[in-house]
C-alpha cells in the first residue's frame, strides 16, 4: 500500500485573456495572451498540440505567477517527504 500527505488547494481564480491567477478577464490589464497555449506560452497552437519539455511549461507557469525564474532546484519544505 502506498500513501501520501496531500495538500487541498483552494480554488484560484484564473484569467483566460493573460493566463494568470489572481484576477478575471474582465479585470485583466496584461497583455491579451488568449491566443496562445496556456501550457506553454507560445502562439500557433492550443495545449492539446504543445510539445513543451515540462521545464518550458514550469518556467511559462512561475513567469506567470511572478516568480523570478532561477537555476535553483525546488526543494520539498523540511519534513514533507516526497519520495519513498
Amino acid at each position: 500500500m502506498v500513501s501520501c500527505r496531500v495538500k487541498v488547494v483552494a480554488d484560484r481564480v484564473w484569467c483566460f485573456k493573460c493566463l494568470a491567477f489572481g484576477h478575471m478577464g474582465r479585470d485583466c490589464k496584461r497583455p491579451d495572451r488568449s491566443g496562445c497555449c496556456w501550457m506553454c506560452g507560445e502562439v500557433g497552437y492550443k495545449a492539446a498540440a504543445c510539445t513543451a519539455t515540462n521545464e518550458a511549461r514550469m518556467a511559462f507557469t512561475r513567469a506567470l505567477d511572478g516568480h523570478v525564474e532561477t537555476d535553483r532546484v525546488e526543494r520539498p519544505m523540511e519534513g514533507d517527504e516526497t519520495s519513498g
